[in-house]
């Protein structure tokens, strides 16, 4: 590990950053540089502004009432010392009005911030003093909800340099696939429709017995169907459905994903099946530990819940072999081939979330 990346992970491992910037839409994740006072870590973002007018319709809009001088104010003299009830005197203004005053720490969402303006850039930031914190990333994202109603271009990243987690810097960071142990798992593609037709085809025997939607008359659109709805649930943030793919060839092995989500209690559903040839290989268990891993760092869930058909012994192992609890046997918990059926509840929370390989 070079010099950089070592300090870049001092605080915050990189599966941390990777979901932070997964989660943020705006703000970037900026790794101060060090070497002098008042430097730390903080969350940033930045919009561009053209003009005194798109200034102020900027914090019209988020009801931030600016400061504005009918004269110049007085300014501290470069080269000259003052004592820090002296410094109170000389307001600090944003270069190139004629004369507001920088706005500095302010409520948004009720979320404390900072904004420093430049000449033509609004950067908004937030952070505890010196670090960033999981509490700093979720206040980010009330931010968000109502920054991203702002009709104004983005400065992305806020400054260019490789301090900041962005995408023109850390691209694969912003990925929505997910990488594991020789897996990918990614949203599907109407262009995947015929190998997993075809996957489903050749699994009836056994994925089918479990699963009533894989049946020998599955067709091509009944697929692009449910990729429509993949879509459609993850944009709506109650699901996310993934191909299972090989990392090294790029074969469509299976599908997994986080469903049912509810936000209320924090908790969620986690399914899994895999093509005919390729079960026993390990292949459902690895899935287990990315998506639970997901959940609870990327989507901060406290609870992942894996239902098990009584009788499905190969899903039971699954769960068993990924450190899932087994909780309950519970009765009519599933509705398969017409019949209700009773299931097994299996359960991982944070605290039993086997480590990754």
């Amino acid at each position: 590990m070079d010099r950089w990346t070592q300090y870049l992970f001092e605080g915050h491992s990189e599966m941390e950053l990777r979901a932070w910037a997964r989660r943020l839409k705006l703000f970037r994740f900026f790794r101060a540089y060090g070497g002098h006072a008042n430097d730390g870590d903080s969350l940033d973002m930045a919009f561009a502004y053209k003009g005194e007018g798109q200034l102020e319709s900027f914090f019209a809009k988020l009801g931030i009432e600016l400061v504005k001088f009918d004269v110049q104010p007085p300014q501290a003299e470069i080269g000259v010392s003052y004592k820090g009830s002296m410094l109170a005197r000389f307001p600090s203004l944003i270069a190139g009005t004629t004369w507001i005053r920088q706005p500095g720490h302010c409520e948004i969402a009720g979320v404390k911030v900072f904004i420093w303006c430049d000449a033509e850039k609004i950067k908004i930031s937030l952070g505890d003093p010196y670090e960033v914190t999981e509490k700093n990333v979720s206040d980010a994202e009330k931010v968000e909800a109502v920054l991203a109603l702002i009709p104004f271009d983005r400065v992305d990243p806020p400054h260019d340099t490789r301090n900041y987690i962005s995408p023109k810097h850390y691209p694969d960071y912003f990925e929505e696939s997910i990488h594991f142990a020789g897996l990918t798992l990614r949203p599907y593609s109407d262009l995947d429709a015929e190998e997993f037709t075809s996957a489903v085809l050749e699994s009836v025997e056994s994925v089918g017995r479990w699963m009533s939607w894989c049946s020998a008359d599955y067709s091509i659109d009944r697929a692009l169907e449910w990729f429509a709805d993949c879509r459609n649930k993850q944009a709506a943030g109650s699901a996310y459905e993934y191909g299972i793919f090989c990392q090294a060839t790029g074969k469509f092995l299976g599908g997994a994903g986080l469903n049912e989500i509810r936000p209320q209690h924090k908790f969620c559903n986690l399914g899994y099946w895999i093509r005919q040839p390729e079960q026993r290989k390990g292949i459902a268990s690895r899935c287990v530990k990315a998506l639970s891993t997901q959940a609870f760092r990327e989507l901060g869930l406290h609870r992942v819940e894996i239902v098990v058909a009584v009788g499905n012994v190969a899903s039971e192992g699954v769960a068993i072999k990924s450190g899932a609890l087994h909780e309950s046997i519970a009765r009519n918990r599933l509705y398969i081939h017409g019949k209700p059926v009773s299931a097994h509840i299996f359960s991982l929370v944070p605290s039993r979330l086997a480590a990754p390989d």
